[in-house]
C-alpha cells in the first residue's frame, strides 16, 4: 500500500502572514497532518480518530507529500494502531508535546522506516524559543483544542478494516500476489498445554504510579529543590493530579533531562533516589514518556539506570537508589513507543536485566524483590510480543522497519535473568514476590522457539525450577487461584512439558 502525508495549515494562512509581527520569525503554517492509506484517514486528535480522506473540518490538505510503500499485513498494521492507541489519547493531546505530528511520524516510522519532514516536528521548539510563544503556551493549547480535538466524521472500525482489507487484496492482486493454497501456521506444542490461568493473566505491564508527597521529596533536595526543573517538574506533577492530564502542558523536559542527569554528580548518594523518583513519577504521563522515548540515544534514562546499576549494593543510600531505579525501569514499559525504544538501545535490555538480577537476589528486601520480578515480567512480555510481531511479518515475508532494531532477549542475558528468577524462587518466602517470579521465568519460555529459548530451558531443567515453583503453592499461603497458576507455571509448563 502507498502511504501519504496529508498536510494542513490550521492557521489558514495568517501564519504566514502574521508571524513575523508576532513571533519576531517566519512561520509558514500550523502544521496538522495525518496518514492516509488504502482508502482511511488517519489521525490523532481527540484519541486516535479515523475519516475516509479529505472529510474532515480541516477541510483538503495545502500539501500531500508520498512517504513510501508498505507491504506489511493489514493484521499487523492494526495490531501496530491499537498500540499507539494507549498512548495517544484525547486526555494526553498536547499542543506542543504531544500532537498530531508526533502520531503520523510514528505511526509513519512503523510503516516505512522514516519519519515525516522535520520542520513540521520541529515547529513547537521553534515556537516556544520565542518569548512570545513561551509565555502564551498554555493559553494557546486550550484554544486551539476545539480545532485540534474536533469530532470527524468516522467510518465505523468495521468498514474501515474492511475497506483498508479490500484496498490491499485488489494491491497485491494486481501485483500477481497470491497467498500460497494449503499452507498451515505452525502451532508451538505449549499452545496444546492446559494452562488456563495463566494464558489469562494480563498482558499490562507492572507499573508503580503513586505520587508521593511532593513537597516532602522535593525537600530533601536540598538547594536542588529551587531549580526551574523541579519547580516546573513538581508544578506539573501537581496539576495533572488535580486538574486533569488536559489542564496540565507539557514543561521544559530537555532542562529536565539536563538537570537529572547532572543530579548524578550534585546530589550526595544518599538524597540521589530523590530525583529518580521524580523522574519516575513524570514517565507515568505518556507525553513525557514519548519525549524521552525519542531522545537521542535514550540520554536521560541510560545514564540513570546504568548509575544505578553500578551502585555498590552496601554503597550510602545504594537500597532506596536501587529501589526507586527499579520502579522507574518498571514505568518504561507503560508506552509502546517507550518500550520499543528502550528494547531497540544497544545496551539498556542488558542493563535493565542486571537491574533485575541484582533485585531478585536481595535477600534483606523484599520490595526491591517485587519491584526487579515486575521488572522481569515486563522485559519478558515485551520481548514475547516483539517476536509475536516479527513472526507475523516475517510469514508474510516483510518485517515492520521498526521491528528490525528490536531483537530478542540475547541468549547471554536471558539465561542470567532466568538463572536469578530460578534462585529467587527457591529461597523467596513472599507470596506476592514468588508468584511473580515465577510468571516471569514462565514468559521467558512460553511458547517461544527452540533457537530462541534453548538455554533457558537447559537451564530451568537443571536447576528444578518446575519443583521449585509446584512447591511454593504448597509452602505459603496463597488464594486458590494463585495455586492453581503456580502448579500451572510449576508442573506443567516448567516440569512435563521440559521432560
Amino acid at each position: 500500500m502507498d502511504i501519504e502525508l496529508y498536510v494542513y495549515d490550521l492557521s489558514k494562512g495568517m501564519a504566514r502572514q502574521m508571524s513575523m509581527a508576532f513571533l519576531g520569525i517566519q512561520i509558514d503554517a500550523v502544521y496538522h497532518t495525518s496518514l492516509v492509506f488504502g482508502g482511511i484517514e488517519y489521525m490523532f486528535g481527540a484519541g486516535v480518530q479515523t475519516c475516509y480522506p479529505g472529510t474532515t473540518h480541516h477541510g483538503q490538505p495545502f500539501q500531500r507529500i508520498k512517504l513510501g510503500r508498505t507491504e506489511l499485513p493489514l493484521e499487523v498494521i492494526l495490531e501496530y494502531l491499537d498500540t499507539l492507541k494507549q498512548t495517544y489519547t484525547a486526555e494526553s493531546y498536547d499542543l506542543f508535546a504531544h500532537n498530531c505530528n508526533n502520531f503520523s511520524n510514528d505511526f509513519a516510522m512503523f510503516l516505512v522506516g522514516k519519519g515525516i519532514p522535520a520542520h513540521i516536528t520541529s515547529l513547537p521548539e521553534t515556537v516556544l524559543r520565542t518569548p512570545f510563544g513561551q509565555m502564551l503556551r498554555p493559553q494557546l493549547d486550550r484554544a486551539m483544542r476545539s480545532v485540534t480535538q474536533a469530532s470527524v466524521a468516522s467510518p465505523s472500525a468495521v468498514n474501515v478494516q474492511g475497506n483498508v482489507v479490500r484496498s490491499a487484496m485488489s494491491q497485491a492482486a494486481s501485483n500477481g500476489y497470491a497467498p500460497p493454497a494449503g499452507k498451515q501456521e505452525k502451532v508451538h506444542p505449549h499452545s496444546s498445554l492446559s494452562l488456563p490461568t495463566f494464558k489469562k493473566l494480563p498482558v499490562t505491564p507492572r507499573t508503580y504510579n503513586n505520587i508521593p508527597p511532593l513537597s516532602k521529596l522535593t525537600g530533601k533536595m536540598g538547594v536542588q529543590a529551587d531549580s526551574p526543573a523541579v519547580t516546573d517538574a513538581v508544578t506539573f506533577l501537581t496539576t495533572r493530579q488535580s486538574e486533569g492530564v488536559a489542564e496540565a502542558p507539557i514543561p521544559d523536559l530537555t532542562v529536565i533531562g539536563t538537570f537529572l542527569r547532572d543530579c548524578i554528580t550534585t546530589l550526595p548518594p544518599e538524597l540521589l533516589f530523590t530525583s529518580y523518583d521524580l523522574f519516575r513519577c513524570l514517565l507515568i504521563d505518556p507525553r513525557v514518556s514519548g519525549f524521552f522515548a525519542e531522545e537521542q540515544d535514550l540520554k536521560t534514562i541510560a545514564t540513570m539506570l546504568v548509575h544505578a546499576r553500578d551502585v555498590p549494593k552496601d554503597g550510602e543510600g545504594a537500597y532506596q537508589l536501587k529501589l526507586v531505579a527499579t520502579q522507574l525501569a518498571c514505568n518504561l514499559f507503560t508506552s509502546p513507543l517507550m518500550t520499543s525504544a528502550a528494547l531497540a538501545h544497544e545496551d539498556l535490555p542488558a542493563v535493565l536485566v542486571e537491574i533485575a538480577t541484582t533485585g531478585l537476589l536481595s535477600q534483606k528486601h523484599t520490595n526491591l524483590r517485587l519491584a526487579a520480578a515486575g521488572l522481569a515480567i515486563n522485559i519478558a512480555t515485551a520481548t514475547n510480543e516483539a517476536l509475536m510481531i516479527k513472526d507475523k511479518s516475517s510469514a508474510n515475508g516483510k518485517v515492520a522497519p521498526h521491528m528490525l532494531k528490536i531483537s530478542t532477549l540475547e541468549q547471554g542475558p536471558a539465561v542470567e535473568l532466568a538463572a536469578s528468577l530460578a534462585e529467587a524462587i527457591a529461597e523467596e518466602e513472599s507470596a506476592e514476590a514468588a508468584k511473580f517470579m515465577a510468571i516471569a521465568l514462565a514468559r521467558l519460555i512460553y511458547c517461544k522457539k527452540e533457537g530462541e529459548a534453548g538455554d533457558v530451558l537447559e537451564l530451568c531443567t537443571a536447576m528444578e525450577a518446575g519443583s521449585a515453583v509446584a512447591a511454593k503453592a504448597e509452602m505459603l499461603t496463597m488464594g486458590r487461584e494463585d495455586k492453581q497458576l503456580m502448579k500451572e507455571i510449576g508442573s506443567t509448563l516448567l516440569g512435563s512439558a521440559l521432560q
